[in-house]
């Protein structure tokens, strides 16, 4: 059974790009689904924010 996420989770991974010597940094956000955390969500990923 999935954990529930209370408040934030914040995970990173660093990602090789193929056949070059390039890599990304990817920031993952879990955000729990309670109103009380949507200024937070804003705040980090901006208004884009997929938020139910």
């Amino acid at each position: 059974m999935p954990k529930a996420t209370l408040g934030l989770d914040i995970e990173t991974k660093m990602i090789n790009v193929p056949d070059t010597n390039y890599s990304v940094e990817l920031y993952l956000y879990d955000c729990s689904g309670k109103d009380f955390y949507r200024g937070l969500v804003v705040k980090l990923v901006g208004n884009d924010a997929s938020y139910p």
